[in-house]
């Protein structure tokens, strides 16, 4: 709760007026030092991850830890650029994390759920409906930042919670989506030399918009394409169908091929435009 609450602090701040990349990554490590230090929340192992044995992490579990709050939170933070967006992707995870708590009988649940109720609730004034083509409020950074700190909480304790039916690599899996656009966006920043920490229309929704396609249709695809990957994470982690090698291996995969189909979007996206575009919006808009 300390940590969420500077990080609302934060938030808030940033919405009146821009704070540095620094001073923001800052405080972002200190909220995350309160969760992962202050609540004992941390990545002790990736599990099998490359097929070699267990990779613990010992002494570097903390710093590494503190990496992968700081990520989340800011993964949440760049899909936030929609109406409904980052409400509908964090509303799948929470679901998926909830889902998953209740068949383990994780203490998680309680928490999850009630944050995916929260969520929903503050969808119905955020999503574009027929009959309310404008949002009515806006998530902002105090909430997209409280939203990213509390998916990471989830992701990280529920290998700790069920550590005999689900691993490191399959919690990645649940919250994959935001995590695989930060990446793919960070990496084509750093090929076009381009600074990774500053704001810019290049994340997959505003390739989408900048391609044609609806606020509605943007937001569906990659609710949906998050769906996709939680249901990788949670299918495996109660079917055990694919290793946790061979998980890794796929979500690396998967980084490079949505990277390839952003670099395409154009072409590729040529045929569904007619049926997927809005003609009362031309121009991509942050919500």
């Amino acid at each position: 709760m300390a940590g969420a609450g500077l990080l609302l602090a934060l938030g808030l701040v940033d919405d009146l007026r821009d704070t540095d990349y620094r001073v923001r990554l800052l405080v972002q490590g200190l909220a995350s030092l309160f969760l992962v230090i202050g609540a004992d929340v941390r990545i002790e192992s990736l599990g099998n991850l490359l097929g070699f044995g267990t990779i613990d992490l010992g002494l570097l579990a903390v710093p590494f830890s503190v990496f992968a709050v700081v990520g989340m939170i800011n993964a949440v933070n760049m899909i936030d650029g929609l109406d409904g967006l980052a409400g509908g992707i964090s509303l799948i995870i929470l679901s998926s994390v909830a889902t998953f708590a209740i068949m383990t009988g994780s203490a998680l649940m309680f928490p999850a759920l009630i944050l995916a109720a929260s969520v929903l609730g503050f969808l119905l004034l955020n999503y574009r409906f027929p009959w309310r083509r404008k949002a009515s409020v806006f998530m902002g950074d105090a909430g997209s930042y409280f939203l990213g700190y509390c998916i990471a909480w989830f992701v990280i304790a529920l290998p700790n919670d069920a550590s005999q039916t689900i691993a490191p690599i399959h919690a990645l899996w649940i919250a994959g989506f935001p995590v695989t656009d930060t990446l793919t966006t960070m990496w084509r920043r750093r090929r076009q030399r381009l600074s990774m920490f500053h704001a810019s229309h290049d994340h997959a929704h505003h390739l989408l918009r900048h391609a044609g396609f609806s606020v509605d249709a943007t937001v569906l695809l990659m609710v949906l394409m998050t769906a996709a990957y939680a249901f990788v994470g949670l299918g495996n982690a109660l079917n055990h169908q694919l290793p946790e090698t061979a998980l890794s291996y796929l979500f690396v995969v998967s980084l490079v091929v949505y990277s390839l189909l952003l670099r395409s979007i154009l072409p590729l996206t040529k045929p569904f435009r007619h049926y997927l575009a809005d003609d009362k919006v031309t121009t991509p808009t942050d919500g």
